[in-house]
């Protein structure tokens, strides 16, 4: 009997061993980013970047809205507590306060651990990338979140607020800003006119 117990005690710790620890997720990336919305008709493909330590992140749309197409860059500042909408097509620049926090891009504390994934196969060597699935809920939303078992890279993310769902699938990820500049409104965004 006695046998019994020291041997469930191990298995229960081996199982508990295999569960991944949470990662620490890249402060600075640049990436590629799709987000879609099928019952909205709306579509976006973004170059993205993120920088964790100044509360800020930079997005260059290419955007689809009922079969209508628009560029544009935006801008969120959140240590500053404004963002930037420009038009690229129009050259115009539309300054706005931001009215949601900096969630940053990473696996919280109290997020919880859901499963271990390949995407492609994990049965066919060098055919496939190991990830985990954690989910959980802050304050104003739930959220679920797809991270790289190795390195840490976001792949896929869902916040669910109240009367919205935003979905974010990362790829082509790069470590660090390659372009700072966009980061920085251009001048159209300094006229006071422009400001709401």
């Amino acid at each position: 009997m006695r046998a019994a117990l020291v041997f469930l005690a191990c298995l229960v710790a081996l199982v508990a061993a295999q569960e991944p620890q949470r990662c620490i997720a890249i402060r600075q990336f640049e990436a590629r980013e799709a987000s879609f919305d099928y019952e909205m008709r709306f579509a976006r493909e973004a170059k993205f970047g993120y920088d964790a330590d100044n509360e800020r992140f930079y997005r260059y749309d290419e955007v689809e809205f009922n079969s209508t197409r628009g560029f544009y860059h935006d801008i969120y500042l959140h240590q500053e507590n404004v963002q930037y909408h420009i038009d690229l097509r129009a050259r115009t620049c539309e300054r706005r306060p931001l009215t949601r926090p900096f969630y940053p891009i990473g696996i919280p504390e109290e997020a919880r651990f859901y499963s271990s994934r390949y995407l492609g196969s994990g049965g066919v060597p060098s055919a496939g990338l190991l990830t985990t699935v954690w989910f959980g809920e802050e304050t104003d939303h739930r959220y679920d979140l797809v991270f790289t078992e190795r390195e840490c890279l976001p792949v896929h993310i869902t916040r669910f607020f109240s009367q919205s769902i935003e979905r974010s699938s990362f790829f082509d990820v790069s470590i660090g800003i390659a372009n700072p500049d966009g980061f920085i409104p251009p001048p159209e965004c300094q006229q006071p006119s422009n400001q709401l």
